[in-house]
């Protein structure tokens, strides 16, 4: 489900589908009227978001629509859930969010409120709902994900969010944040790292994984 094409569709596997939506910036029209859904920013801020463009297409369904549609024509009569109406009206949908979890209580009445509302996160708070009053990690052996620990070549990867990126959509090749410009190729390592195998800034690199393949 896309609102524009990009490279990730050229790289799937045997067969894709490729289902063009409605993008945040258009109209959506649906049955019950204009529709809008929510969108939290990076302040934890839920707010309502309605499209104010004309609709590239007139062929164009909603993400709603679609993914109700998809599961509609899928489980026909083994369902109870009403796709139509979550199709037709976004707030039978919030409706059902709030039914299941408590902190988005009073959720449409709020959302029409200007600004949203904050959506607290007790971790961000340092408070665990456990028995304990603790974190609880848990570690499940026997996946194999972890690479050789006594080979000294092998180094962790992990990747993050730039500035000018929304989720995995790339908008453009500067991140500020880290000083990086024009491009999107960077590996950022340890001085350590560098120096024990022979690499300074500006090396170019080609990474693999450790993992057997398969």
């Amino acid at each position: 489900v896309s609102t524009k094409l990009n490279r990730s569709h050229l790289v799937h596997g045997r067969n894709a589908l490729i289902l063009p939506c409605l993008g945040r910036t258009e109209i959506d029209i649906q049955a019950g009227g204009p529709q809008s859904i929510t969108v939290e920013d990076s302040m934890s801020m839920v707010h309502a978001s309605g499209g104010r463009n004309k609709p590239a297409s007139e062929h164009l369904r909603s993400e709603v629509a679609i993914i109700a549609g998809m599961a509609k024509a899928t489980l026909g009569d083994r369902t109870v859930v009403d796709w139509d109406g979550f199709a037709a009206d976004y707030d039978l949908i919030r409706e059902a969010i709030e039914a299941v979890f408590p902190i988005f209580q009073g959720y449409n009445a709020r959302i029409r409120i200007p600004g949203g509302f904050h959506l607290n996160s007790t971790a961000r708070e340092r408070i665990w709902a456990t028995p304990s009053g603790k974190a609880n990690f848990l570690v499940f052996e026997g996946c194999g994900e972890d690479p050789p620990q006594s080979d000294p070549e092998f180094l962790w990867l992990s990747t993050i969010r730039s500035h000018d990126q929304y989720n995995t959509t790339i908008y453009g090749l500067n991140d500020r944040y880290r000083g990086v410009f024009g491009r999107r190729d960077v590996l950022f390592a340890n001085e350590a790292d560098l120096s024990a195998r022979g690499l300074a800034h500006g090396d170019l690199v080609e990474i693999e994984t450790a993992l057997p393949s398969g």
